[in-house]
């Protein structure tokens, strides 16, 4: 149940908030939702093979639909604390017939899903490319300066303005 407890927590800090929802209640079911997304929660132990847990979900989408909830947004996420090969993760995963399905293994799992993701960047600028505004750059200067000067921020420049640009370049670079 560690990797069932960790996604629950998860999705808690996350802001999501547990709903009861009474058409589920017969499926043994977590239902999550943060506004625009729904996530079914659920622990996947070994009594359930992949075709049961399969035509489980479609059940689940279908029931959905018929209480006329919004699908479109809403995630399946299966914890698992047993060993699952590859195969098996993956033939859950890519099946396609109801909601996008995670299976989650362990906390590393969770990373694997956008709006579960709490992986800090500290950078997201690439490092390999250089800043695209140096202004330490005269010619970069020059036409920042010159796009500034359009209005070139608020509205796209003019066929003149732009062969302006262009000849600002050519004779700064020769």
């Amino acid at each position: 149940m560690l990797s069932y407890t960790s996604t629950y927590e998860r999705l808690i800090s996350k802001k999501f908030q547990k709903k009861e929802l009474e058409v589920l209640k017969n499926f043994g079911v977590t239902f999550f939702y943060n506004g625009s997304i729904g996530v079914i929660l659920q622990y996947w132990d070994y009594i359930l093979s992949v075709e049961e847990l399969i035509n489980e979900c479609v059940q689940i989408r279908e029931t959905l639909l018929e209480s006329s909830f919004n699908i479109w947004n809403c995630y399946y996420i299966l914890c698992t604390d047993e060993e699952k090969t590859i195969e098996t993760v993956y033939a859950m995963e890519r099946e396609t017939s109801s909601f996008r399905k995670y299976v989650i293994r362990g906390e590393i799992d969770l990373k694997r899903i956008p709006f579960l993701d709490d992986t800090i960047i500290s950078n997201p600028q690439n490092p390999l490319l250089p800043d695209p505004l140096d202004l330490s750059d005269k010619l970069v200067l020059d036409l920042y300066s010159f796009i500034l000067r359009n209005n070139g921020e608020n509205q796209k420049l003019k066929k003149e303005a732009i062969d302006e640009a262009l000849k600002l370049v050519l004779t700064e670079r020769g």
